[in-house]
């Protein structure tokens, strides 16, 4: 077998040419899995304050980024989306750099709202880029690819970041001017690229007589005027909060249902992870055979039959748990293989091309607000209830079904994204 049939098997994208796609997810999630473990125990060190205190401020720093997400979509359109990449890596490298001499609360909320601006523009700017560079076609194939380097990527660097730690006091530090290291290499990598400095999300096509129409200068008013869209953006939202709800109730669950068995989360991190990577060829090609809001709704069925094995698993101890809870992770992990790569697909399908820029800008709102807001509702509701969190996600996978219908029911893609 040559190897363009391995990689259509694998359901990889011919990378010939755009290797530094790759290099650049391989180098920042390697970063980002070194800060992770630490990105609150840092500031309790080093700033000396109480988990409390570093908690708020980051939520407060969340919420000031949030407010600048719209209007990067304009900058992105503007400048181009593989500069926007490079320059929110650069904003982020020089916003670790500052962490090294936080030592107070509204420090740690001005430079937080600064890495957390950069990382809500970087995502969007990343799915134009990837357009531009790659082509339409491609975009189920480059999406899953990066998701899976960056999978590895943070996990290496979690791991690495441990041993970096366990070496003596000033190995916190050495974890975040790593980090910092690593978003320079990105911005370098991206800005020396010239493909993928000059990439446009517009057509190249001007309006007639040369001008410059209201309807773009418009811009943002356009895109919040598309209500078909506003329906996407809204079910993206509660999509996101059944993609994090793993991270927050597995460890929550699987103390409560198998309390003796200590590393059953461990265990269901890597069956999901495993996953993710072995059934991603399956999954593209399957993605890229139907319509995205077909796939969307296998997503959404494939989320609730996991929450659902999760709320009716037994509380009787033993091994039925145990398998009830492999069973809704595997569930769970096919509804995540569908989910993020199309409904990525999804929006740049509705955008004009134009906006594609305010579009995808518009709809990173939805994961960066459910990344706010979902690891305490989820667990608030964990505290009240142990089956309650899992009854909220099977009323959120409906509305989010029955948004999708109505967003898509009389949908025709836009003016196509120019490769």
């Amino acid at each position: 077998m040559n190897a363009a049939l391995w990689r259509d098997r694998l359901g990889f994208p011919d990378t010939a040419r755009r290797k530094r796609l790759v290099v650049t997810a391989a180098v920042d999630s390697l970063g980002t899995g070194l800060f992770l473990p630490l990105s609150v125990l840092y500031f309790v060190n080093v700033a000396g304050m109480d988990v409390a205190e570093v908690g708020l401020a980051l939520s407060i720093g969340a919420g000031i980024a949030l407010l600048g997400g719209p209007h990067t979509g304009t900058l992105i359109d503007r400048i181009g989306p593989g500069q926007m990449a490079a320059l929110s890596c650069l904003l982020r490298t020089a916003a670790f750099l500052a962490y090294l001499g936080v030592d107070q609360f509204w420090q740690i909320i001005a430079i937080s709202a600064v890495v957390l601006w950069g990382d809500n523009a970087f995502w969007p700017a990343n799915s134009a880029m990837i357009i531009a560079l790659c082509g339409r076609e491609q975009r189920a194939r480059w999406y899953a690819l990066g998701r899976t380097v960056r999978s590895v990527g943070t996990g290496l660097g979690a791991a690495l970041s441990g041993v970096i730690v366990a070496t003596g006091s000033e190995g916190t530090r050495i974890v975040v001017l790593l980090n910092a290291l690593s978003f320079a290499v990105v911005a370098v990598l991206l800005y020396t690229w010239r493909e993928a400095r000059v990439t446009t999300t517009t057509s190249g096509q001007e309006t007639e007589d040369g001008e410059d129409s209201a309807e773009k200068r418009a811009g943002l008013r356009n895109v919040l005027a598309d209500r078909p869209f506003l329906l996407v953006v809204a079910s993206n939202a509660l999509l996101a909060v059944c993609a994090m709800s793993l991270i927050v109730l597995l460890p929550l669950s699987a103390n409560s249902l198998a309390p003796d068995a200590v590393w059953l989360p461990g265990l269901l991190f890597a069956v999901n992870g495993g996953l993710l990577m072995l059934a991603q060829g399956p999954a593209v090609r399957r993605i890229e055979a139907s319509s995205p809001s077909r796939m969307l709704q296998a997503s959404i069925a494939l989320y609730a039959a996991g929450f659902a094995t999760f709320m009716i698993t037994p509380d009787i101890g033993g091994l039925i748990p145990i398998l009830a809870m492999t069973a809704a992770v595997t569930l769970y992990t096919a509804g995540e293989l569908i989910h993020p790569p199309t409904s990525v697909i999804l929006v740049t399908d509705m955008a004009r091309a134009d906006l594609l820029g305010r579009y995808l800008s518009v709809n990173q709102l939805s994961w960066s607000v459910s990344h706010v807001i979902t690891p305490a509702a989820l667990a608030g509701l964990f505290a009240w209830n142990a089956r309650l969190p899992w009854l909220v996600l099977l009323a959120t996978c409906a509305a989010t079904s029955g948004l999708l219908v109505l967003a898509t029911r009389n949908l025709q893609p836009k003016e196509a994204v120019s490769a």
